[in-house]
C-alpha cells in the first residue's frame, strides 16, 4: 500500500486481531479448560492470493479495502448471533 491511511489501517488491525485471538484463547482455556489454534480458512487463504497477485499501489489498496471491509461486516454479522443466539453463561462475553 502506498497510501499511509491504508497501511495504518492494516497495522492496527493487525495488532487488533491478534490482541482478539489472544483474548479469545485465554477466555477458552479459563471457562472450558480447552485450547484451539486457529488456522487460516480457505477464505482467507483466498483473499491472501488476491492481494498477492493485486498490483502495488491504487490496485493493492481498492483489494485490500473490499476485501478488509467484508471480513469485518461478515464478522460482526455472525457476532450479532451470540448475543441473540442464547442466554450467556459468561457475563465477560456478553460485554
Amino acid at each position: 500500500a502506498e497510501l499511509a491511511d491504508v497501511r495504518s489501517i492494516a497495522r492496527r488491525a493487525n495488532r487488533m486481531q491478534r490482541e482478539e485471538i489472544a483474548t479469545a484463547r485465554k477466555l477458552l482455556k479459563e471457562w472450558y479448560g480447552s485450547d484451539h489454534d486457529p488456522s487460516l480458512s480457505q477464505e482467507g487463504q483466498t483473499a491472501i492470493e488476491a492481494l498477492d497477485r493485486a498490483s502495488a499501489g491504487v490496485e493493492f489498496e481498492q483489494a485490500f479495502l473490499k476485501i478488509f471491509s467484508h471480513h469485518h461486516y461478515d464478522a460482526s454479522a455472525r457476532s450479532l448471533q451470540c448475543l441473540v443466539g442464547r442466554d450467556l453463561e459468561h457475563a465477560a462475553l456478553h460485554r
